[in-house]
């Protein structure tokens, strides 16, 4: 596992959920 890869893909799913939530 990426630890770089895996921080970057983390932060942008987590954008998306937030803003398809809001």
């Amino acid at each position: 596992i990426e630890r770089s890869g895996s921080d970057a893909t983390i932060t942008a799913f987590s954008k998306m959920v937030g803003y398809a939530l809001q």
